[in-house]
């Protein structure tokens, strides 16, 4: 497929009439109770020029309330194609009860997240919460957040209805959701100048083609990008200690914005492959950009290690002989802590690079200080969001499967389909196969991501003594930092916490810390290994029709939130060691007892570690004993060496 970037010489976006729709449903069965509809459409009219009648288009507003569905399919399919946008917050909740309207080919969505969709009327439909942070539980998650944000109650007279009232509640959050469409389209017009887009990152995306990006990138290699994309992991999060610790936290100042500011990225019309087996390599690796397929040794004296590697769907930091594919930024710092390449099977370098996105960081952190300075907390969060959105597009791929009626499926039904029976109808699931975007150029989004790990891996290094916990764009430590810059400015370190007691227990639950859990959550049970929670929860629309159920009923969902954690391997005193790994990538246990047997085994033979392994076990780097334990280390890495 061939892959193409290059500059958007349009000047300028245009405004679009927007009407918003909401729906309620009784959360006991799911059934549509009422609707209401919000906003404006085109209008055509004619007025007076001179002695002439002259065709003018306007705006007509509409407000209705509906409480039954066919009258509001109805309504809906009598607009015009391009009278208006329909807007929604949550359109995969309610597009349930207008699907028999729905072209089910034009339907959008990324996982559960629905994107766009267009009604048989040709009539576009967006979810504006995909432009706003994601989760109900971020700031500026909730409709409600943004009523208080846009300040709707004093200017428009939009507040949160109670539940039961259910016109208030309806044309209240209808009215809402108008609102903030319209802030949305203002702020991309005026303050970005480019047209509302279907997500946050097409705007992020639009924005650069537009204004800062005056290049031109091509590629009609599928196996160059598949090779890219290898090399292309997310954000370091591991946990070092556990139990009760006293924290200090820091955090940067927009991590992958102030990687964009500084930091030079590949050419992509300069990048060679280089399949064979080459005696000069190292000049590739040390006087080039590029990504490397490489078998790569780390010694176990490697406390945080630095090349992570995917195993069991989870990002890990193992020591041992292993293989993956990295950036050359990666490789040169890992040859400086220990590591040694014993292998080079091919790799992708690139002659030029540049730093293609200094300016757009420079635009978005100046927004971003200007919305600080007013205090201006919305539009602070979507330039935030502009912000963070862009690096992650150029590895976009784009689901291809249809989900809906079998009668509205156009085509032969393909092989391998699903078929599933519900409320008398027989639907289908036709799974395709992931296609790459058009801007889709992985190694961009590759080196972004490591240079922000390799900013966190010499944070933690430099309070490698009192490190607790990292993730992404943070580390927790048992005292001040030392060796990073503290400051307001982009890239710098803001410290968030000082001195606060907290339980650590795994990567992501730490404190009131817990992934996937909602606040209106109750927790039900804790023993030493798990915790449980309860809420309610809606049955999405594909979960419900899947099982034979109604799509919107709310039921009762349990959380198992488990204490083990197997990045890492944990001794008996709440401190840590990295995994190891052999050279097929096999972890060599993950308890004390299993690390043990395979040190007897394996190097029992040659060394005599005596009273040393219990003792290292019994300390982590920077307590009492850290000379002695230093020396240990590079022994051991050593013997590793001189065994290998």
């Amino acid at each position: 497929m061939q892959r193409e970037l290059k500059a958007y010489k349009r000047k300028h976006g245009i405004h679009h009439p927007l009407l918003a729709v909401d729906c309620e449903n009784n959360p006991a069965d799911g059934k549509f109770i009422c609707a209401g509809v919000f906003g404006d459409i085109k209008h055509r009219t004619t007025k007076r020029g001179g002695k002439k009648h002259v065709k003018v288009t306007t705006t007509k507003r509409v407000c209705e309330y509906f409480t039954d569905k066919d009258e509001l399919c109805e309504f809906l399919m009598e607009l015009k194609k391009n009278a208006c946008i329909l807007v929604f917050f949550n359109l995969a909740y309610d597009k349930i009860y207008f699907d028999s309207i729905i072209d089910h080919d034009t339907v959008l969505q990324s996982g559960t997240r629905l994107i766009m969709l267009t009604l048989k009327n040709g009539i576009k439909a967006m979810d504006l919460m995909n432009h706003t942070p994601t989760g109900t539980e971020a700031h500026g998650g909730r409709l409600a957040d943004w009523i208080e944000y846009l300040n709707m109650t004093e200017k428009h007279g939009v507040a949160k209805a109670e539940l039961s009232d259910h016109y208030e509640r309806v044309m209240n959050d209808v009215k809402a959701t108008y609102y903030l469409g319209v802030f949305l389209e203002d702020f991309y017009f005026y303050e970005c100048g480019i047209p509302l887009q279907c997500t946050v990152g097409a705007a992020a995306m639009k924005l650069f083609t537009m204004k800062y990006f005056n290049h031109y990138w091509s590629r009609d290699s599928d196996a160059i990008a598949l090779y890219e994309r290898r090399s292309y992991y997310g954000g370091r999060v591991e946990l070092f200690r556990r139990g009760n610790q006293k924290t200090f936290a820091y955090d940067v100042n927009s991590m992958y914005l102030s990687i964009m500011r500084d930091c030079k990225i590949p050419d992509i019309l300069t990048g060679r492959f280089v399949a064979n087996k080459i005696k000069n390599w190292r000049r590739y690796l040390t006087d080039y950009l590029g990504v490397w397929n490489v078998t790569v040794y780390c010694p176990p004296g490697i406390y945080l290690p630095l090349l992570p590697v995917r195993i069991g769907g989870k990002l890990k930091f193992p020591t041992g002989t292993f293989t993956g594919v990295w950036t050359s930024m990666e490789l040169n710092r890992a040859e400086e802590l220990g590591y040694k390449i014993i292998e080079v099977h091919d790799f992708l370098y690139f002659s030029r690079c540049q730093l293609y996105f200094h300016d757009y960081a420079l635009f978005v952190w100046s927004k971003r200080q200007e919305y600080k300075a007013k205090n201006n907390l919305a539009m602070d969060l979507m330039i935030k969001k502009i912000g963070n959105a862009l690096y992650g597009k150029f590895a976009q791929r784009n689901a291809s499967e249809y989900f809906g009626r079998v009668g509205d499926f156009k085509g032969d039904i393909p092989d391998g389909c699903q078929f599933f029976d519900y409320a008398g109808e027989t639907w289908l699931l036709v799974k395709g196969e992931a296609s790459p975007a058009k801007f889709e150029f992985p190694v961009v989004s590759s080196f972004i991501t490591a240079y922000a790990r390799l900013k966190l891996y010499d944070a933690m290094l430099a309070n490698i003594d009192a490190l607790i916990y990292c993730d992404t764009d943070c580390i927790k430590l048992t005292r001040p930092a030392v060796g990073i810059t503290i400051g307001k400015e982009l890239g710098e370190w803001s410290n968030d916490l000082s001195g606060e007691t907290i339980m650590y227990r795994r990567p992501k639950l730490y404190g009131d810390k817990r992934k996937g859990v909602p606040k209106r959550a109750v927790l039900v049970s804790r023993n030493k290994v798990k915790e449980v929670w309860k809420f309610d929860r809606p049955l999405r629309e594909r979960e419900a029709i899947k099982r034979g159920l109604t799509p919107n009923v709310w039921i009762a969902a349990e959380k198992h939130l488990t204490f083990l954690d197997d990045k890492r391997r944990w001794f008996t005193n709440n401190r840590s060691k990295p995994l190891t790994l052999t050279l097929a990538g096999q972890e060599l246990g993950h308890t004390e007892e299993d690390y043990k047997r395979y040190i007897k085994k394996i190097h029992a033979p040659h060394f005599h570690f005596g009273n040393d392994l219990e003792m290292t076990d019994r300390l982590a780097p920077g307590e009492a004993g850290a000379a002695s334990l230093e020396d240990l280390q590079k022994r051991r890495a050593g013997e590793m060496l001189y065994q290998r």
